[in-house]
């Protein structure tokens, strides 16, 4: 018998134990109860920074730049509030940015003795939301978002996670999150080369160092919603946030199998997307994921853009071509262009408003960064393998998206019977499975 988890549901199946290959690694970390107190005990003890408290007067202008996905979002920014108006600093004078296309929703959650900070949603195309940083050693003029870079303390938020064959949520949050659109451009080019979340050589450290000591709060997830730990620190303070991630969410599978079954616990299709990357790693060639998930496809863009695609490896080279057509404009190279006034960039936007949008050629029109990304990887894991993927939706609608419906445990149980060899990964879109010996 095998247990599965995802969402709130749990399934036993019979399942042949002997052909099951188990991944290894550490056992799967709990949630901390108490994020208050582990989150002040971190900022008083930062890796290589004073303790926060100590760092920030009352008149500072604080940015705190919020990375998507971050689990126990409203606690923990409770958390740091409360902690920064027992250290003096005024809540007016605090602002939290989103990237782009990230709802803000968590504004409306907070405390409503914490409403004073200001919200602000990172427009990478807004020239006057832009200040130039510097030029990189190189030669890379680095535009960054004007709160953020003219700030007296910028703390940086992130859950800590993988972006396979590299870490993200640190210094990929500053740059290219936060940056102009061309960096949102070099995000989507590193997707194409192939998946990571930067491309190689990008400048993201040598940013953070150009920024004076930016404060990173990185959050190590636990299973669901959960945090497990919290590492605060500067830049330095990142090697230590990947070992502690690496030592609770990195897995090994000795072998290939042919069969790999993921549990799917976050939330969206990027969570999806992610989990089946992850199984496309561990499983044979035309071998089979099945994907156990709460989740069910929206009709967006996402699904007009698989719908249009006769199979994955059309879509990869489809979604390579639209992205080398569309190069974004580069932000001024005068970092001393004045901006438009408000009230003249208010009535740009209004008559832009008024004008008729142009029909896309493309349904890749509108997609963030992230639903790229997620796009690519569904497409890689498609062409790779075949994806049996629990759905209440028809037959028809599901293959549209190059997979097979299933909709029972049974029916689980039953390929697992037919599999010569199978592994369960569970917390998939958190996982980092890989194959070779045990982890150390």
């Amino acid at each position: 018998m095998i247990h599965l988890r995802f969402g709130s549901t749990h399934w036993t199946i019979a399942a042949p134990a002997v052909t099951n290959v188990p991944l290894r690694g550490h056992p799967f970390p709990s949630g901390v109860a108490d994020i208050a107190t582990i989150l002040g005990e971190s900022l008083d003890r930062p890796v290589h920074f004073a303790a926060l408290r100590r760092s920030v007067t009352p008149d500072d202008r604080i940015a705190v730049l919020v990375g998507p996905e971050v689990p126990r979002l409203v606690p923990i920014l409770t958390a740091l509030l409360r902690y920064l108006q027992e250290a003096g600093v005024d809540l007016a004078n605090v602002s939290l940015i989103s990237a782009a296309g990230d709802p803000q929703s968590f504004t409306e959650e907070l405390p409503d003795d914490l409403l004073d900070v200001h919200a602000e949603v990172h427009d990478p195309a807004l020239q006057r939301h832009l200040a130039y940083v510097a030029t990189t050693a190189g030669s890379k003029r680095i535009y960054l978002n004007r709160t953020a870079a003219e700030c007296d303390q910028l703390i940086v938020l992130g859950v800590r996670g993988y972006a396979q064959s590299d870490y993200v949520g640190a210094a990929d949050l500053i740059w290219p999150t936060f940056g102009d659109a061309a960096a949102v451009r070099a995000a989507l080019d590193g997707a194409m080369r192939p998946l990571l979340a930067v491309p190689p050589g990008d400048p993201a450290t040598e940013i953070c160092w150009l920024l004076g000591l930016p404060l990173f709060i990185q959050v190590i997830p636990g299973p669901d919603d959960s945090v497990a730990e919290i590492v605060t620190g500067t830049i330095e303070s990142v090697p230590e946030g990947n070992a502690r991630l690496d030592r609770l969410w990195h897995r090994t599978l000795p072998a290939q199998v042919d069969t790999v079954v993921a549990c799917v616990t976050g939330t969206g299709f990027a969570a999806l997307a992610r989990a089946a990357w992850t199984a496309s790693r561990l499983v044979s060639s035309n071998g089979r994921i099945v994907l156990l998930s709460e989740i069910e496809f929206p009709d967006d863009e996402i699904c007009v853009f698989l719908r249009t695609c006769e199979y994955p490896a059309e879509g990869i080279d489809r979604l390579a071509a639209i992205l080398a057509a569309n190069e974004p404009a580069e932000v001024e190279e005068d970092e001393d262009v004045e901006p438009l006034d408000e009230a003249e960039e208010d009535r740009r936007k209004y008559d832009e408003s008024q004008e008729e949008p142009e029909p896309a050629d493309e349904p890749l029109a509108g997609m963030s960064v992230g639903q790229i990304v997620a796009l690519r990887q569904w497409l890689s894991a498609a062409d790779h393998c075949r994806i049996s993927l629990l759905s209440k939706r028809s037959d028809e609608r599901v293959e549209a998206l190059h997979a097979s419906r299933i909709e029972s445990a049974e029916q689980v149980g039953t390929l697992l019977k037919s599999a010569k060899r199978y592994t369960v990964v569970a917390d998939a879109d958190r996982t980092r499975a890989t194959l070779g010996g045990p982890t150390e």
